[in-house]
């Protein structure tokens, strides 16, 4: 009678042994991913060093912008979104589309300087003041504020700051926006942007225009912005774009 039981016992065992080992298997298999699924890479930014960098580790003083919060809040303007940034005070002169400077850390206006896709926009004698006053967030894909005296890597007229401006890299199936608005004292504003790309090649454009009679006589405003982009990779070690 006792050799049945051992049996019973032992044909027990080995289940109970297969069925830990099984459940240890699979705790150690890793969950399948989805093909749709997205992978989110982390931040970086460029204008501090010139080249992509964790924010986490940089020395200098830097903001990513975030666009999206930005588009969701109804901010449509490169100026508006600007003074959103700690350490960075817009002043506009005059109504809508006024010229608008920047001040940084104490510096002057003209000691600020933007870069646009890597091609300097202003100097110390040629002003953004214009450019800021009438620019838009439509078509940029990244913006970076970089605070505190930067001469050493962009020259003289960033002692006050760097701003780093990046048109949209087309990616995946070709799509577009659309943004139309409307208010009081004739405003209108429209902006369009579309993008699209493959592995060899990707293009991306928009155009806006805006314009309100403000609330004086004489004081009608109408502007148009426009950005385009276009990259083709004529090899392996070569690649071909346009801004």
């Amino acid at each position: 009678m006792s050799l049945p039981s051992l049996s019973r016992f032992a044909g027990w065992s080995l289940v109970l042994c297969v069925a830990a080992v099984s459940a240890c298997l699979r705790a150690q298999t890793p969950p399948a991913i989805a093909s749709d699924d997205t992978l989110h890479l982390e931040d970086f930014v460029v204008s501090a060093s010139r080249s992509p960098q964790d924010p986490k580790l940089t020395p200098s003083s830097v903001t990513l912008l975030p666009l999206a919060d930005f588009h969701s809040a109804q901010i449509g303007e490169l100026r508006t979104a600007l003074a959103e940034t700690p350490g960075v005070v817009v002043v506009n002169t005059g109504a809508m589309g006024g010229q608008s400077s920047i001040f940084m850390r104490g510096a002057n206006a003209d000691q600020t300087l933007f870069v646009v896709d890597g091609v300097r926009l202003n100097t110390s004698n040629v002003s953004y003041g214009n450019f800021l006053g009438g620019a838009d967030l439509i078509g940029l894909d990244r913006v970076e504020v970089l605070r505190g005296p930067q001469s050493t890597l962009y020259g003289s007229s960033a002692m006050g700051g760097v701003i780093l401006l990046e048109t949209a890299r087309g990616r995946g199936a070709p799509e577009g926006v659309v943004s139309v608005s409307a208010g009081s004292l004739g405003s209108f504003g429209v902006q369009v942007a579309e993008q699209g790309g493959t592995a060899a090649s990707d293009f991306s454009f928009s155009l806006g225009h805006t314009q309100t009679d403000n609330d004086r006589p004489y004081n009608k405003y109408k502007n148009w912005t426009y950005s385009g982009r276009f990259e083709e990779q004529a090899a392996s070690w070569l690649l071909v774009g346009a801004t």
